[in-house]
């Protein structure tokens, strides 16, 4: 007899206490799971295949601001923050100074 109750992610067989499976019920459940992992290992072959052009294209394609990426700052800043000596102390950057110090 098949669970009322199922998992959230594929519908796996979840008995209660009542119910009680048949062998038909763990051939299906074992069925779901060997199309999900068939599936995946289809998908992740297919990631094998991307060329290091391709993927750079991608991430081209998603960087810029409010992508979360902005692959061409460096901590949100532009590379002239960091040739600005304001921005150091004692030649060595305020973030590296504050790095530095707070492992004392």
């Amino acid at each position: 007899m098949s669970a009322n109750n199922k998992t959230s992610n594929i519908g796996l067989n979840q008995w209660q206490g009542n119910e009680y499976p048949l062998r038909t019920d763990f051939n299906e459940d074992n069925t779901i799971i060997d199309t999900q992992i068939t599936d995946l290992d289809t998908r992740v072959n297919s990631l094998e295949s991307v060329t290091d052009q391709e993927l750079l294209e991608a991430v081209k394609n998603v960087d810029g601001s409010d992508s979360g990426l902005d692959s061409d700052l460096l901590d949100g800043k532009e590379s002239d923050h960091y040739l600005n000596t304001d921005n150091h102390v004692d030649g060595i950057s305020n973030k590296v100074f504050l790095l530095m110090i707070s492992q004392t």
